[in-house]
């Protein structure tokens, strides 16, 4: 796959940094506004964050602390529109960029590859394969690089408490990762292969339909190619349905492991008879609020790699890199 990727480099770069840009944006949102709201509400006291933060931010009064919590999220909604803008600039140069390089490689093959090779496959493979692997493959990968920043900062914070519960939090993340690795790897590259070849024979069928209308109209066999279209179709959709159902029940496997891991973590300090439990739990909740869409999308970008890898490899026939 990197010798495909190694051509993108920089434009891969420029993704990554954009969402990194976002991710601590969002990162720095959960630092200040869960505090914030906490204590304009009565419900927390500025003191206790003043421990942590080692500063004297939240001892501001009520309307400065609004105030800055307004000013936050203005700041956050003009500078995510600038990356997104670029995000999106970014990922139009790459793939048109792909797509014109794939295309000058296919006017530049032997006459003999043609007629070798059905004409809708390759318009297919040139265009909406491109699109694909672009969508799966490279903007998961700036998404991965990205939202693994909440999770070691989110484990330096963890570490920063207790060592222990460190080790805990790292063991579980790499259980889950693993099984989700070993589980849903096989599984979605089969269904990303089903979805690739019930779509060649969409277009193989519209194809053949559209060339051979007129005898198609004159024999009335119009039956013939809707019923062919129809049952690859339903395949295709049923089979990307499959794959959105795969990331649900990680999304929700996720959520419960977090939820457990917060249960564990206060039955733990209560045998420890920790005396500072209110202070971590709600440090663990606020980061913990951020971390788990973290580590939602890390899951869900390596569904999303695993499932591109089928487009990759039609790529890479067409391109030789």
């Amino acid at each position: 796959m990197f010798d495909v990727l190694k051509k993108f480099g920089v434009s891969i770069l420029k993704l990554s940094t954009c969402q990194t840009i976002i991710v601590f944006l969002d990162l720095m949102g959960a630092m200040i506004t869960v505090p914030i709201l906490g204590i304009v509400s009565g419900i927390l006291e500025p003191k206790i964050f003043s421990k942590y933060y080692k500063s004297d931010l939240f001892i501001l009064d009520k309307y400065h602390l609004i105030i800055l919590l307004i000013a936050y999220f203005i700041m956050k909604i003009i500078i995510s529109y600038f990356i997104n803008k670029k995000f999106l600039r970014t990922v139009t140069f790459l793939q048109a960029n792909l797509q014109k390089e794939i295309f000058e490689s296919l006017l530049n093959k032997k006459l003999i590859y043609y007629f070798e090779n059905d004409s809708a496959k390759l318009i297919r493979d040139s265009t909406t394969e491109v699109s694909i692997f672009i969508n799966k493959v490279v903007s998961p990968i700036s998404i991965l690089m990205s939202e693994s920043v909440i999770v070691i900062v989110f484990l330096l914070f963890i570490a920063y408490i207790n060592i222990w519960l460190l080790v805990t939090i790292v063991f579980i993340f790499i259980s889950v990762i693993a099984v989700n690795k070993n589980l849903q790897k096989k599984i979605i590259k089969n269904i990303s292969r089903e979805i690739q070849s019930n779509a060649r024979l969409m277009y193989t069928v519209t194809q053949e339909a559209f060339q051979s209308i007129k005898i198609i109209l004159v024999y009335s066999n119009q039956n013939f190619f809707i019923k062919k279209f129809s049952d690859y179709s339903y395949k295709y959709i049923e089979n990307a349905n499959k794959i959105i159902s795969i990331n649900f029940i990680s999304r929700n496997i996720l959520e419960l492991f977090f939820i457990v891991f917060i249960v564990f973590f206060l039955i733990l300090m209560k045998i420890l008879n920790a005396n500072n439990i209110p202070e971590l739990f709600i440090g663990i909740t606020a980061f913990g609020l951020r971390l788990l869409p973290s580590i939602s999308r890390i899951n869900n970008s390596m569904n999303d790699i695993h499932e591109g890898m089928a487009s990759y490899g039609v790529i890479k026939n067409l391109w030789k890199c």
